[in-house]
């Protein structure tokens, strides 16, 4: 081979490996493109990650907060209700007392009138004791009315 035919398949070799770095050259840099577009692409996705960890820690400690104030509200109500449940127990047991109160008066009272007509007749004291009795039933019915409402 001449040496005019050596320099061209040199020279044809060195454009070819020119050619080989170009090309090497403009695949490196769209990998350089790609992998950057992908970095930012993972960098958004981290933040979005970042953002939805944010918003989730916020609706969880609002869930939180929520119940939280639902249950005080919740037991603060009950409080209440059993408030008002001991006091209409402590006004029963009070109306209960009066009541036995006024039963051992008229008892205590229908014995002093039977007493005071043992010396009547027979048919009075009945009468007495007939009225005294309609009398308390009258007051029970009534305490009893006025207990249910």
């Amino acid at each position: 081979m001449s040496k005019h035919a050596r320099n061209l398949v040199h020279i044809d070799t060195a454009d070819l490996l020119s050619l080989k770095i170009k090309e090497q050259s403009q695949m490196l840099s769209i990998l350089e493109r790609e992998l950057s577009t992908t970095r930012d692409a993972l960098k958004h996705k981290e933040r979005q990650l970042d953002d939805y960890k944010v918003q989730s820690a916020k609706a969880l400690a609002k869930a939180i907060h929520d119940g939280r104030e639902a249950s005080a509200k919740c037991l603060n109500e009950s409080s209440i209700e059993n408030s008002r449940i001991k006091g209409v127990v402590r006004e029963l047991e009070l109306a209960l007392f009066k009541e036995r109160l006024r039963s051992k008066q008229l008892e205590e009272n229908q014995r002093r009138l039977v007493s005071q007509c043992s010396t009547t007749r027979q048919e009075d004291v009945g009468l007495v004791v007939r009225d005294l009795n309609d009398l308390r039933k009258s007051i029970s019915k009534s305490l009893i009315e006025r207990l249910k409402t």
